[in-house]
């Protein structure tokens, strides 16, 4: 009876146990969207602030008159490319975000499967106890 009640104790220590792990990586994940978040935040602030200040600059320039055609034609595919390269680069971390949440669920369901077992098994010890 005594090996019983030391088998249900660290059953119930176990189940405690991978309940507070649980309960840390769902908060791990929550600062990483939130870290996620302000990153995009400032990632578009310096996007705009830089496509505002090459606005301003190529405004300055045209009102002045010395940018030739083909040379404003050139700063526009520059400018172009850069949008380009930023927009490629948001959707490898968008597809990286998306492949690190699918890992965490797949981790926290192999948990919920680890932890269904040892709830079983100890609801079974305590109806045998009760009997």
């Amino acid at each position: 009876m005594h090996a019983a009640a030391a088998a249900a104790h660290r059953g119930f220590l176990l189940l405690l146990l991978l309940l507070v792990l649980l309960v840390l990586l769902q908060h791990l994940l929550l600062l990483l969207v939130l870290l996620l978040v302000l990153l995009r935040g400032a990632r578009v602030a310096l996007r705009v602030a830089a496509a505002a200040a090459a606005a301003a600059s190529l405004q300055q320039q045209q009102v002045a008159g010395s940018i030739p055609a083909a040379a404003h034609h050139h700063q526009q595919q520059q400018q172009d490319a850069a949008v380009y390269l930023v927009q490629q680069q948001e959707q490898q971390q968008e597809q990286q975000q998306q492949q690190q949440q699918q890992q965490e669920q797949q981790q926290q369901e192999e948990l919920a499967g680890v932890c269904t077992p040892v709830l079983h098994q100890q609801q079974q010890q305590q109806q045998q106890q009760q009997h």
